[in-house]
């Protein structure tokens, strides 16, 4: 591949480009993660003040929706620093890894948000428009990024 595109695509190279897709995760889980600490604390707020008989078993579900999908955020962290690791030693193990966890992650993520949103329906809790607009940008970058990754040199 790097007989194809030896200057590498966008100016970087494609150990450059690694590093940037693993930095950028890294910064966008940090900004995820802030947003729905504050979204799983107006849950539990909103949800507290609605009776408790009143709500199912599928409406108490929602806090754990949040867990779950915080979980999923904090594993990213390692993923994203082995691969930082993996292209400075030039090993293709952290390469693997950060898409095979790129690609369990993403589908996992808006399946969480689906289910998250079916039960908030019931809890009387609307889910806020940015957790929408944060899968619907970031996951077309990372589709498209990933496949990049393996021109790393």
């Amino acid at each position: 591949m790097i007989i194809l595109c030896p200057g590498g695509f966008c100016g970087m190279s494609p150990k450059a480009g690694a590093t940037v897709a693993a930095v950028y995760m890294i910064l966008v889980t940090n900004m995820y993660l802030i947003f729905e600490v504050g979204h799983l604390e107006q849950a539990v707020t909103d949800m507290a003040q609605i009776k408790p008989f009143n709500l199912t078993k599928v409406g108490k579900m929602l806090p754990y929706c949040y867990y779950t999908d915080n979980t999923l955020a904090v594993m990213t962290y390692p993923v994203c620093v082995f691969l930082i690791y993996s292209v400075h030693k030039r090993l293709y193990m952290g390469m693997f890894a950060y898409v095979a966890w790129i690609t369990f992650y993403d589908p996992a993520n808006c399946l969480v948000v689906a289910v998250a949103y079916q039960v908030s329906k019931e809890a009387w809790f609307s889910l806020s428009p940015l957790e929408w607009f944060g899968l619907a940008t970031r996951t077309p970058w990372i589709a498209s990024g990933s496949p990049s990754l393996s021109r790393m040199p």
